[in-house]
């Protein structure tokens, strides 16, 4: 769903959304959104700054498998956010800085708004543990790699298969 600044200049945008499970796509690794992601809250403009600001929160369930023994972990997830969101033509210039604690929830967005689609599976992503474990003291056995020892050979080398160097089986002289 997207927010645009036009929409909210005239009024605040209230959502209540439900997106079916696979609906939003997390990212590369591998979370799945295992329930119905449920999602409230309101968007304002703010128009001497131009910031959009969103509040709300989310309900669902997301898994993922053990970093240790590769089992399926269920996480149920209940989030509260309170963001505000730039232009991005207000992006800092400067090379580094130190982040203030009142600029740790600020965000830009590109154009004439942003999609809430976004803002929902940022803050998902956030929630997850970096160190994705079963439990605190997981100590099964990571399951073993199966490796592939079948050679793959090129066919265009096909033809070189009965060619052998003349002394090829003899063994090198010192």
């Amino acid at each position: 769903m997207f927010v645009s600044t036009i929409d909210l200049r005239l009024r605040d945008l209230e959502f209540d959304l439900e997106l079916k499970p696979g609906v939003l796509v997390l990212s590369d690794d591998p979370f799945i959104q295992e329930t119905v992601l449920k999602a409230a809250g309101i968007a304002q403009y703010r128009e001497s700054t131009r910031e959009i600001l969103v509040r709300g929160g989310l309900e669902t369930t997301i898994s993922f498998p053990c970093d240790r023994c590769l089992e399926k972990i269920f996480r149920p997830l209940k989030l509260s956010f309170d963001l505000a969101y730039l232009p991005e033509e207000a992006t800092p210039t400067e090379e580094e800085r130190e982040v203030g604690s009142g600029e740790i929830d600020l965000a830009f967005y590109h154009g004439e708004g942003l999609d809430l689609d976004d803002v929902l599976r940022e803050q998902i992503l956030l929630d997850l543990p970096m160190r994705r474990v079963c439990e605190p003291a997981c100590a099964k056995e990571p399951l073993p790699l199966k490796v592939k020892t079948e050679v793959v050979r090129d066919p265009r080398w096909s033809v070189l298969e009965g060619f052998r160097p003349v002394g090829a089986d003899e063994p090198e002289q010192p």
